[in-house]
């Protein structure tokens, strides 16, 4: 009997440790799945943030106001200014204008109106390069005649007027994540 006695205790000790092992491991599988899907619904959600914010720009390049810069002989663009990190679309007949811009310091892609109001469109930015592209000065060139301004990422002010899409490329980086947009806007109302 005490054999018997003895042989139970060992076996009921070798159980539960096998059931603390088990549960152990349930628990480390249910951190795991959580840890996981919360990081998969976070980035997701960068994600659509940042498609959101490229698509808002990209937009807002394409519809930008063909404004008068010059009065004599007349000229018009669509463009204030271009940078490597920057644009400046006109919004209207009256000279209002949005500016799109990269804040590396903050890793923000921010947008600023003509009335001095700055907004933060999306965080976790590393990089916006602008690419520009001109035209011949034809309103209707194809892409096949479209090639880079002097400086691709820099048109200077004569350049301006003849800019016909801007590329666009957003890197943004979650949590050792790292996502690129890229999307290329064909102005409407450029060049004159």
């Amino acid at each position: 009997m005490k054999k018997q006695r003895g042989s139970m205790l060992i076996d009921l000790l070798v159980s539960l440790f096998i059931s603390l092992l088990a549960g152990a491991g349930l628990v480390t599988l249910y951190m795991t799945t959580t840890k996981m899907q919360t990081t998969f619904l976070g980035q997701t959600n960068v994600d659509a943030q940042a498609r959101q914010a490229l698509n808002v720009l990209s937009d807002s390049v394409m519809d930008a106001y063909s404004y008068q810069t010059v009065a004599s002989p007349a000229q018009f663009s669509a463009l204030q200014a271009a940078s490597t990190n920057s644009i400046t679309c006109y919004t209207n007949s009256s000279g209002a204008y949005t500016k799109y811009w990269f804040d590396s310091a903050n890793k923000q892609l921010k947008k600023t109106t003509s009335t001095n109001v700055t907004t933060i469109m999306v965080r976790n930015v590393t990089a916006l390069p602008f690419t520009y592209y001109k035209t011949s000065g034809n309103y209707n060139d194809t892409s096949a005649n479209w090639v880079t301004t002097t400086n691709p990422n820099a048109p200077t002010n004569a350049e301006l007027r003849l800019i016909g899409a801007v590329k666009m490329v957003e890197t943004v980086t979650v949590n050792g994540l790292t996502r690129q947009f890229s999307t290329l806007a064909r102005m409407r109302n450029s060049p004159s």
